[in-house]
């Protein structure tokens, strides 16, 4: 987390505000914890297999990027 957070700070562009530059993100991240959620939520009392598949499908997906980068 603390690699990930320092590697978005050395994108902060040196025009910008870094006071609106890291709310954007902490609304950004607000936003996409809570959809995740709520799919989540959702998902699981429709189907059990499908959040499996999703959360599969996500997992291949950072493999290829861990591969590719290496």
């Amino acid at each position: 987390a603390v690699f990930h957070g320092f590697a978005h700070g050395a994108e902060l562009p040196t025009e910008a505000s870094a006071m609106h530059y890291m709310a954007g993100f902490l609304v950004a991240t607000g936003m996409l914890h809570c959809l995740g959620i709520a799919a989540g939520v959702a998902l699981r009392h429709r189907t059990a297999w499908v959040p499996r598949v999703l959360g599969a499908g996500v997992l291949a997906y950072g493999v290829t990027l861990l591969v590719a980068a290496a």
